[in-house]
């Protein structure tokens, strides 16, 4: 209570008791000693009952500070044991790589190069995810109670972003990330080719976290980017732990525009890629159209330096046939990906806007493949059999499965 709720409080007990003093006037036969003695009597009962009250008051509010420096107190726990784990990762790591002499293998099969450079990059990605604290506007809450238990969710149907972002975040440093394959098939022997990558992130309880659910959370917090590099990266951690020596077949992955624009995180991408000379020729990187033909200059220089390695890229979320063929050639495009939909309803117009045998030319022309993508059925198949295309992807030869680690 403050202090002058305490004064008032006196002032009352005062005032009451001093009423007392008439008495002696309004009743004659009240003897005023008597009076006095109530007066007095009254005044300390309520003095009594104010201090108590007041007592009762502090110690609820000390009370509640307590239950707060509990609370802070054990979020700084948990943030520095998450620190401990991050930090015994890096040096656990780092004496594998001291163990062994310059270019030697570690029991775990890799050389001091590979744990350095992959230590490297999960390190700065790391740093990325947990280097701002999350601040959202109001509003900031999404109906993702799916993905989590309900003693976690802030409300029928609702998650805290800031729950969902350290769902998301957990979900990346505890390596609980999956990765999906569909496969590409060759047309029309539609033997596998390649297989694009899909990474999925799961909760501690095994619940997958779509991409659509955290996106525009990640959005506004700034951590978008960092996500992004570190479900790629992952994706190709994994590719190497799954692919076979002999296996004859590509991996595309897919680079987001956030992704794109971050000329450092590409730099340390190529040097990891560098150390993995082996699946450099197995891996395409796959652009949206718009982002990857405005891209600047630094980002211009990564992307060499992958096409220099024998990484290729790939074009997808194209929407118009109305393509600079020549242009994306001389940027190392050697793959375009155009949805079947598209190509279908050119081909059924009796005056097409671009005749697809004519784009199909000049892919050819520029050393570009064609890949018809989300082809769903036979029939479709055969009409976009008649304009000689590559590659096919769909349901119709395959759904998206849980890769299975071979080493």
């Amino acid at each position: 209570m403050s202090v002058l709720s305490h004064i008032a409080l006196f002032i009352t007990y005062a005032l009451v008791s001093g009423a007392i003093f008439v008495v002696p006037d309004v009743f004659p036969n009240v003897d005023a000693a008597k009076a006095w003695t109530v007066a007095v009597f009254v005044f300390m009962v309520g003095a009594l009952i104010h201090e108590v009250m007041a007592r009762r008051a502090r110690e609820d509010q000390f009370l509640r500070r307590i239950g707060t420096t509990r609370r802070e107190l054990q979020e700084l726990r948990t943030e520095l044991g998450k620190a401990r784990e991050e930090a015994k990762r890096v040096h656990d790591a780092m004496d594998v790589a001291g163990q062994a002499p310059a270019g030697a293998t570690p029991a775990g099969g890799r050389n001091i190069e590979t744990v350095v450079a992959e230590v490297k990059v999960l390190q700065s990605l790391i740093e990325q995810l947990y280097a701002r604290n999350v601040h959202l506007p109001p509003g900031g809450r999404k109906g993702l109670s799916a993905v989590v238990p309900p003693d976690e969710v802030a409300g029928p149907g609702d998650l805290a972003a800031g729950d969902m972002l350290e769902l998301v975040r957990d979900a990346l440093r505890r390596d609980r990330v999956d990765l999906f394959l569909q496969p590409i098939v060759s047309l029309p022997q539609r033997k596998h080719r390649f297989y694009e990558c899909f990474s999925r992130i799961r909760t501690a309880e095994g619940a997958l976290i779509q991409p659509q659910e955290y996106m525009e959370i990640a959005e506004r917090a700034g951590l978008m980017a960092a996500i992004d590099n570190l479900l790629l990266f992952r994706s190709v951690q994994l590719l190497r732990k799954t692919q076979r020596g002999k296996m004859d077949v590509g991996f595309v992955c897919n680079i987001s525009p956030h992704t794109l624009s971050d000329s450092i995180f590409l730099s340390e991408f190529v040097t990891y890629i560098e150390e993995h000379a082996d699946l450099a020729p197995k891996l395409v990187l796959e652009f949206p159209l718009k982002d990857f033909m405005a891209h600047d200059a630094a980002t211009a220089q990564a992307l060499t330096r992958f096409l220099q390695l024998g990484v290729r890229f790939s074009i997808d979320q194209v929407d118009t046939l109305k393509l600079d063929t020549d242009a994306m050639a001389r940027r190392g495009v050697r793959f375009v990906k155009i949805p079947a939909s598209t190509l279908l309803n050119e081909i059924r117009l009796d005056s097409p806007s671009v005749d697809p045998r004519v784009l199909k030319d000049a892919l050819d022309r520029a050393g570009i493949d064609l890949i018809v993508e989300k082809v769903e059925s036979e029939s479709d198949l055969i009409e976009l059999l008649d304009f000689q295309i590559d590659f096919g992807q769909g349901f119709l030869f395959g759904e998206p499965r849980i890769a299975k680690e071979k080493g």
